[in-house]
């Protein structure tokens, strides 16, 4: 069964690739795709009787073909360079895949934010992040607002700062715990992630709140250690 017909195109590059389900082809899927780049049936039909599909394509190496019977070294390297483009675009869904998603924490308790904001007439647009297997999202938001509506004729203004995690050579976490005052009105511990780059003048902050802080930077330590090894590899 074929979910998405366009997979066929001969002309498909692996960034294509990427944006299909292609992880989800069935053996009949993956051979059809062989026979469109101009595989010989009789050797798309091993793959079918052999199991593979779009889960294992991207893993196939040439002792994997001998073993399935392929016997021409032509016929072998053709069927690897066509192989090579599920590989790639396998690399690129795993660079964007989405690792965690979050907003600053602006504020230590509900009285914080009702003095902060004039009792919510003049609310603040918390930045929002995004973090993927290859790099950080910063997306910074201003809303034009009349009090708290927010101007419908106008669209927000935005700043998005991407941190390449190949270059991240350090994350910090410092945890900043209420006031006794605000401890009174139930303050929480606001923790500020610190990531610091290549180039030591593009240090990038991070606000959460208390606990997450640590939390999402052993995500970010973890694909900066996958980026390291991508680029060893």
């Amino acid at each position: 069964r074929t979910k998405n017909p366009t997979i066929f195109k001969t002309t498909m590059s692996h960034f294509d690739l990427a944006n299909t389900d292609f992880m989800e082809w069935s053996p009949s899927d993956l051979a059809k795709y062989l026979e469109k780049k101009g595989v010989d049936k009789t050797n798309t039909a091993l793959f079918v009787d052999s199991g593979l599909d779009g889960k294992t394509a991207a893993t196939i190496n040439e002792g994997h073909l001998k073993e399935m019977g392929i016997s021409k070294i032509g016929d072998r390297l053709s069927i690897l360079k066509i192989l090579e483009t599920l590989k790639k675009a396998s690399d690129q869904k795993s660079f964007t895949k989405l690792i965690w998603k979050g907003k600053e924490q602006l504020y230590v308790s509900t009285c914080n934010k009702l003095t902060s904001t004039c009792f919510g007439c003049c609310p603040d647009d918390p930045d929002e992040y995004t973090l993927q297997a290859n790099s950080l999202e910063i997306k910074t938001i201003k809303k034009y607002r009349i009090g708290p509506c927010v101007m419908c004729c106008c669209a927000p203004s935005y700043n998005m700062d991407n941190i390449d995690m190949s270059i991240v050579t350090d994350v910090d976490v410092k945890g900043v715990p209420p006031s006794c005052c605000q401890k009174c009105c139930c303050g929480v511990t606001v923790e500020h992630l610190t990531i610091q780059t290549n180039d030591k003048q593009n240090t990038k902050s991070l606000v959460l709140k208390g606990g997450l802080g640590q939390e999402v930077a052993k995500k970010i330590r973890t694909q900066v250690e996958f980026m390291q090894r991508m680029e060893r590899n």
